[in-house]
């Protein structure tokens, strides 16, 4: 299994992977490029040869995720029935904050604020504001699943063992929660 890449002007970085268990050419475009994965088989011309044949198509696809793509400032926030999640200036609760970088956290049963320098640059924090969001997520997850399985579990009769814990994942495609140790009895 080998991997190869190159710069395209209007693609980005291409990166062409080779596995063994590829039957077919697939290619998943990025924000930042295309990655193809195809069989070792495969020669490169094919592979260019493909890439030229779906262009069009992958560069709409590149523009779409990259017009998609969720920009985390003061004004976001995530608000549903059980949680809600936002920004606020430090100033608004009279927080003086050390560094740009600092944060306040304010939590209440379904609800966190999180409080955040005036001078915060956004732009730059993007990977750590989505860091702190999965937090906060998780954190009221283990907060709520607990509860909510103990009221199902009354209501429909079951018996269960009541010391678990609680995972979450957050992989590419999809969260995944395990709960450990729990037993229907």
């Amino acid at each position: 299994m080998g991997e190869s890449s190159w710069y395209d002007s209007e693609l980005g970085t291409i990166t062409v992977v080779r596995n063994v268990r590829a039957r077919n050419i697939i290619m998943r475009p990025s924000a930042e490029g295309v990655r193809i994965t195809c069989s070792p088989l495969a020669s490169i011309a094919l592979v260019r040869e493909t890439l030229e044949k779906f262009r069009q198509r992958l560069a709409d696809k590149q523009a779409r995720i990259q017009h998609e793509k969720t920009v985390i400032d003061s004004a976001f926030s995530i608000r549903t029935d059980l949680l809600e999640i936002g920004f606020a200036s430090a100033e608004q609760y009279n927080k003086t904050l050390l560094h740009p970088g600092q944060v306040y956290i304010k939590r209440d049963e379904g609800q966190s604020l999180l409080y955040l320098s005036p001078q915060t640059d956004f732009a730059r924090m993007q990977d750590w504001l989505k860091t702190a969001l999965i937090g906060e997520l998780r954190l009221h997850a283990k907060r709520y699943l607990p509860r909510r399985i103990a009221e199902i579990a009354r209501a429909y009769g079951f018996k269960y063992s009541a010391t678990f814990w609680c995972q979450i994942f957050e992989p590419v495609t999809q969260w995944i929660i395990h709960i450990h140790r729990f037993f229907w009895i």
